[in-house]
């Protein structure tokens, strides 16, 4: 069973919505971009923000490579469980990464009301859930370090989660600091 399609959904839906010209001859600048895509177009317009002369380079069409690949859900968990990372750079340290992630999502929504950018970005909530009773120990260990930390998050038992979304679980974590966007829309 293929559970992939070769087309970029997000390309599917929007078509191309620019094309910008071909680079043929030298320009100057004082910053130049590499790369097309959601990093790109963010990094370069907090560049113009800050009043630098910023040029953008992509040898592809805009936002075609994992831009248009992504499925456009913004979380702000990283790789490490809070409370694993705590254990290797000291609690505060942690919760500062992890609070970076949630500031992340409320400046990108800030950005895209100020600029009014057509992207569909929309406030969502994440739900974490726990596959096993095993799982269910650490995250629950999860929950009540991102709680201590007011990250916004409330613990649901099994009971509640199958009750409000028909899931079945171990409980999970409710987070309120999640978005969706169409990156391919907000990179252009």
């Amino acid at each position: 069973m293929r559970i992939r399609t070769f087309e970029s959904f997000w390309l599917v839906k929007n078509g191309i919505l620019y094309s910008y010209p071909s680079l043929h001859e030298n320009l100057k600048t004082e910053i130049l971009v590499l790369g097309g895509g959601i990093t790109g177009a963010l990094i370069s317009h907090a560049l113009m923000d800050a009043g630098y002369e910023v040029m953008l380079i992509d040898k592809r069409d805009i936002a075609t490579g994992s831009s248009s690949a992504t499925t456009s859900m913004l979380q702000y968990e990283i790789d490490v469980p809070m409370y694993q990372l705590a254990n290797m750079i000291g609690e505060e340290g942690a919760a500062a990464c992890y609070k970076a992630g949630v500031d992340a999502v409320y400046s990108l929504r800030d950005l895209v009301g100020k600029t009014k950018i057509d992207c569909g970005f929309e406030m969502k909530e994440s739900l974490f859930l726990a596959h096993s009773k095993k799982a269910s120990k650490w995250l629950k260990e999860e929950f009540q370090m991102r709680d201590k930390h007011s990250l916004g998050v409330k613990w649901m038992d099994a009971t509640s989660v199958k009750d409000t979304y028909g899931l079945i679980s171990h409980g999970a974590i409710l987070s309120e600091s999640a978005a969706s966007v169409d990156a391919y829309k907000l990179a252009h």
